[in-house]
């Protein structure tokens, strides 16, 4: 699958500062974007193929933590990881620690998370001081469960400032990591929406028995607390994800490409990229763009959506095309002999829609009755002929058409099956003039 236009110009480094800096904040980048569009081009498969996130955070390498005095014993590691953040903020206050990342105490407890990805510091709160980030793990069978926890450090002693609702045994999140590497969980700890602070950006990836997810979370310091910062559940399957600045208005987007799904129930489905954006006090899904497809039945949906949109002209070209390209791949057996009579069916109703074609509109039911003999569509296309021939009433054939297909309602709503990932027959669209 080609990476989406919109994509090609991410050119945003995200300022993902190791711990073990000097507690000083580092100016957020300024992302820039060369959003374009592509004329759609059909992809060779329909699973997204993943490409390195720009946004990937990059972080000098991190000092370690100052050995503890002898007096002070590196503690145990807890037995629940809703125990862990806690833990690490008592032991930073015993050994009155700096702003920097633990890496001794985790490096002890074998989290499963490389140093410069598991910690970052940044200015959480917008009260002028660092904090510190962090992202623990422990190995839970297949998964591991995850939290993120900011520490926060006020007159000498540490505490833990915030950690995401737990939605697991054990106060984490599950994430499955095939590849058993965990460090692009956290994505971005910098200011991404102009809000005080910086705001902190994760991505669990979670895999099912045929699919895996990716969920993007972003939590910020609205002047009280840290609040969740998105609207709803920003998640998609095999996703490559970016942010970028795609507007130029200073707010970076969230820029998710994928959506295929790995089981043959779901039928021949489709990628897509999901662009979300700030609204002043959420993240909400803003754009929505289908990558093109190599299967019949999409491009037959494309066509339909353009005749709702009422792009007429459009429509037309879409509907032709379809019925012309015999390399767009068929995903039922013999779905041409109902397609192409549809299509037929569809360029005549366009043509009326436009106005002024009424031969060529004659031209094109006459090719859908006779196409297919005997098909769904044929026989629809003749009910809604012969109701419109007489005095060219298009309502009067749209009723005859609608009433053949209530009466034979369970077959076309079997042929217009194709899977679970796609949408459901809806028969007010076949005659909508």
């Amino acid at each position: 699958m080609p990476r989406f236009a919109l994509l090609g110009g991410l050119v945003l480094a995200v300022a993902l500062t190791a711990c073990g800096g000097s507690g000083e904040e580092t100016p957020s980048p300024t992302a820039t974007s060369t959003a374009s569009s592509a004329t759609p081009t059909r992809t060779a498969a329909p699973r997204a193929t993943r490409w390195p996130s720009a946004a990937t955070a990059t972080a000098v390498p991190p000092t370690a933590t100052p050995a503890a005095p002898s007096a002070v014993a590196v503690p145990g590691l807890p037995e629940e990881l809703s125990q862990y953040a806690a833990t690490v903020a008592q032991y930073l206050t015993a050994t009155n620690a700096p702003v920097a990342c633990p890496n001794a105490l985790l490096d002890a407890w074998a989290i499963p998370i490389s140093p410069v990805a598991r910690c970052a510091v940044g200015d959480t709160d917008a009260d002028g001081q660092n904090e510190v980030v962090l992202v623990l793990a422990v190995s839970q069978g297949f998964d591991f469960a995850v939290t993120v926890a900011v520490l926060d450090k006020s007159a000498g002693s540490w505490g833990v400032a915030f950690q995401p609702p737990s939605t697991e045994e054990g106060g984490g999140f599950l994430v499955s990591v095939p590849s058993g590497n965990l460090d692009d969980i956290l994505w971005a700890v910098q200011d991404v929406n102009g809000l005080p602070g910086a705001e902190i950006v994760y991505r669990p990836e979670y895999c099912g028995a045929h699919t895996c997810y990716t969920t993007v979370e972003v939590y910020g310091w609205n002047g009280a607390t840290y609040a969740d910062l998105t609207d709803g559940e920003i998640t998609i399957s095999y996703a490559d994800t970016a942010l970028e600045d795609t507007d130029l208005d200073g707010d970076l987007e969230i820029i998710l490409n994928g959506g295929s799904i790995g089981s043959v129930g779901a039928g021949p489905t489709r990628t897509r990229t999901e662009l979300y954006g700030w609204n002043g006090r959420q993240y909400v899904l803003t754009q929505t763009i289908l990558d093109p497809s190599e299967f019949l039945y999409h491009n037959v949906l494309d066509a339909d959506d353009a005749f709702f949109a009422g792009d007429l002209v459009l429509a037309l070209d879409r509907y032709t095309r379809a019925l012309e390209d015999l390399s767009l791949l068929q995903w039922k057996e013999n779905e041409r002999s109902e397609m192409d009579p549809y299509l037929h069916f569809r360029i005549a109703i366009t043509y009326m829609a436009l106005g002024g074609a009424a031969a060529e509109a004659a031209q094109s039911l006459e090719a859908a009755t006779n196409s297919y003999p005997g098909s769904l569509h044929g026989e629809m296309a003749r009910a809604f002929r012969d109701a419109w021939q007489p005095a060219g009433d298009t309502t009067a054939g749209c009723r005859a058409a609608d009433a053949y297909v209530q009466a034979n309602l369970d077959a076309f709503q079997e042929f217009w099956y194709f899977g679970y990932g796609n949408r459901e027959f809806d028969a007010g669209r076949m005659c909508p003039l």
